[in-house]
């Protein structure tokens, strides 16, 4: 659980520096989730959602679906010059 959350940090911090300053950390963004449980796919999802709605150098991605009809997004972090979608 916090490996997920320690990964989704570090992405964060491949952004732009003065966009990832603003950016919440996952640790504030999941203030109960942090020490008790692990988060659900949807939760994580939602973080990966708010970075890159938040961020010009991230982009999310809707590769599929799961077997139980979920979606199966992807984060893109790359310069907007070298990656559009």
């Amino acid at each position: 659980m916090r490996i997920v959350l320690h990964i989704l940090f570090i992405l964060a911090l491949f952004l732009n520096n003065a966009v990832a300053a603003q950016l919440t950390s996952p640790a504030q963004f999941f203030p109960k989730q942090v020490n008790n449980s692990q988060l659900r796919a949807e939760q994580i999802y939602s973080y990966l959602d708010y970075v890159a709605q938040n961020s010009t150098n991230a982009q999310i991605i809707q590769f599929g679906y799961s077997e139980e009809f979920r979606p199966l997004k992807l984060l893109v972090i790359s310069s907007p010059t070298t990656y559009k979608i």
